[in-house]
């Protein structure tokens, strides 16, 4: 059994986890003390306060409720990243587990719909963000009205060369402060809305598969390039007529694919992947007559599959592995035709992903090079594969869900560290390369509520503190959590409440408790040490607490090294040392500090274990305590 906790001070770790930190400390229930084996630590609860509710009505000019807007509460017109929610069918909203503090609070829908960014200015709304009233929320705050503003629409119609109208066109209308969006319809109509008084400009995207080219408008005409014609909107505007410009095409035959793939014409104004048929066929429009444009073949990309490319069409009869020798393909004559080459033959990076058990992992491979990167899916079997390499060296990197990750070794296993990489060497031949994953260690516990009830849906993070690499995972029904794949080494552990519960969000681990203080949260090792703090009195964050106090810090087991020198107390700010005795009973294992004069009265003292080893020289990881005196 056993559980090790330290002060988290680790740079890097502090970036990887500014995303769900907040900036207030609340004094929570004890944490029970860890229970711990040589695979893991157990017992790391963490008990999350509710928070406040806001709640309100998003209504329009005419008084009538607008469903599904997004209601966004905000620290400044500039960050809106607190909480959000959105309206239901009657245009009501209610956003939870706010934390005590001041806030602004706005509203907005797509452009389609008309209506322009509102905020809540108390008794009115505005669209003017240094308008909007701050909201004090010290309780539940109700009756939240806000009324959306209309904005402007721009209107037209868009044509062919041969002034024929064409569908489905996308027409941005973009502006310093807003924009629209709006697609034509069978007749060529479009119309974008949401805008605000200012000068916009315009961008099509026509569809894909047809032969008319994408980009700005100007004189009412798509062009080639950057340019765009301005035009001032402070009403409603129609007549923004445009007319489309059409392309020249490339087609040809890619010989030899044995799996789906795409063609794109890199550098040209569309740049789309289009498909190559079964028989190799393909055609690519839309390409600017002085636009050169190279010709790269693909494997069908997937969010979890994403293969290097097959190869470049270098002017030969053989696609090449080489990007830079891709060759220009010359549209200043008009259409291209009859392109044609066969796929190389290129080795591959194959093998199976097994836990320790010979069991089948979940998860993905990345495979690095000169060449770039390609990403595979562990298939149900444990199976990956890179294809179409180039020659050179390669380091892989593996990201399971349940197993230890990191970059493979020369021995077959991981490590979270780059420099233990061993690179796969691509030549003419392919590379067979299986990895076995260790179980690694696990963290467990429990996420509960102000009243111990345990929150299911709950997020669970932790985060190595040196290398950033951990896992997250989701309470089950009762509260309960294990995190499976962790290596070696110290982590911190974070949990949020389920997404639009009444439970805050971002809370650290400590083994007294919880804080949104990142300075204070514990540190858990792995594997766990044989010796560890079980409790202090006070706890972290204590209020109120007498001036003759005496803290004190109890250990699972006998510990050596109990001195002044490694129990001390400080007031908050201060590195001078309150003088003070120390004493540490053998029997329960508890050191006390008695200071020799009564602490000051409303002021905050650090408790602060650290040098403490236990019966067999292990180092205890430090550890501080906050507290505050009464008057």
């Amino acid at each position: 059994m056993s559980k090790t906790v330290r002060r988290a001070r680790s740079a890097r770790l502090r970036l990887w986890l500014a995303a769900i930190c907040v900036a207030a400390i609340l004094p929570l229930a004890w944490a029970a003390p860890a229970a711990a084996s040589s695979t893991g630590a157990g017992g790391i609860n963490i008990s999350l306060p509710t928070g406040f509710r806001l709640s309100g009505r998003v209504i329009d000019a005419a008084n009538a409720g607008v469903p599904g807007l997004d209601v966004l509460l905000c620290r400044s017109s500039e960050d809106c990243s607190v909480r959000s929610t959105t309206t239901i069918a009657d245009g009501s909203f209610t956003i939870r587990g706010v934390i005590a503090g001041t806030y602004l609070l706005t509203a907005f829908a797509e452009s389609a719909r008309n209506f322009v960014t509102t905020w809540f200015a108390g008794a009115s709304s505005t669209t003017d963000p240094t308008q909007a009233i701050d909201i004090d929320v010290s309780a539940n705050v109700s009756g939240l009205g806000i009324t959306m503003a209309s904005g402007f629409t721009v209107s037209g119609t868009v044509t062919g060369p041969d002034a024929q109208p064409v569908a489905n066109v996308e027409v941005d209308v973009n502006g310093s402060s807003s924009g629209g969006q709006g697609f034509s319809d069978a007749n060529g109509h479009y119309v974008a809305g949401g805008l605000t008084a200012g000068s916009y400009s315009i961008f099509v995207r026509p569809p894909s598969d047809s032969n008319f080219m994408p980009g700005p408008v100007f004189g009412g005409t798509v062009v080639e390039g950057f340019d765009s014609e301005f035009f001032d909107v402070t009403a409603d505007l129609s007549g923004r007529d445009v007319t489309l410009a059409a392309g020249e095409t490339i087609s040809g035959n890619i010989r030899g694919l044995v799996r789906p793939a795409t063609i794109v014409a890199a550098g040209s104004a569309a740049g789309y992947a289009i498909p190559i048929a079964a028989n190799g066929d393909f055609k690519i429009s839309a390409l600017w007559p002085d636009q050169p444009v190279q010709l790269i073949v693909q494997e069908g990309r997937s969010a979890t599959d994403s293969q290097f490319p097959v190869g470049v069409y270098d002017g030969t009869s053989i696609l090449s592995l080489d990007q830079s020798t891709a060759a220009n393909v010359d549209m200043s004559l008009g259409n291209v035709t009859g392109i044609s080459a066969r796929v190389p033959r290129s080795p591959s990076v194959q093998g199976r992903i097994l836990g320790a058990d010979a069991a089948p992992v979940h998860g993905w491979v990345v495979l690095c090079g000169d060449a770039g990167c390609g990403q595979s899916s562990i298939g149900t079997s444990g199976s990956y594969a890179f294809w179409n390499l180039p020659a050179g060296a390669y380091t892989v990197y593996i990201v399971a869900f349940e197993h230890e990750q990191g970059y493979v070794t020369a021995s077959g296993g991981v490590s979270p560290n780059f420099g233990d990489a061993s690179p796969i060497i691509v030549g003419k031949k392919d590379v067979l390369r299986d990895v076995t994953l260790p179980a690694g260690y696990t963290i467990s516990g429990r996420i509960t509520g102000p009243a111990g009830e345990g929150l299911a849906g709950a997020v669970v993070y932790s985060a190595h503190t040196s290398h950033q690499s951990g896992h997250s995972t989701l309470t089950d029904s009762a509260g309960n959590y294990v995190i499976r794949g962790l290596s070696a080494g110290d982590y911190v552990v974070a949990a949020s409440g389920a997404e639009g519960s009444d439970y805050l969000a971002n809370f650290f681990w400590t083994p007294s408790g919880a804080t949104t203080d990142f300075d204070l949260a514990g540190v858990v090792t792995l594997p766990p040490t044989s010796t560890f703090i079980t409790g202090t009195s006070p706890v972290n964050g204590a209020t109120g607490v007498p001036r003759t106090a005496a803290p004190a810090v109890t250990f699972s087991d006998s510990v050596h090294n109990v001195t002044r020198m490694t129990v001390f107390l400080h007031p908050l700010g201060s590195s001078t040392n309150v003088s003070a005795t120390v004493t540490y009973d053998a029997i329960t294992h508890a050191a006390v500090i008695t200071p020799k004069t009564r602490l000051r009265g409303s002021t905050t003292y650090v408790f602060e274990i650290s040098g403490v080893t236990a019966a067999d020289s292990t180092p205890i990881p430090a550890l501080a305590v906050q507290f505050t005196t009464q008057k």
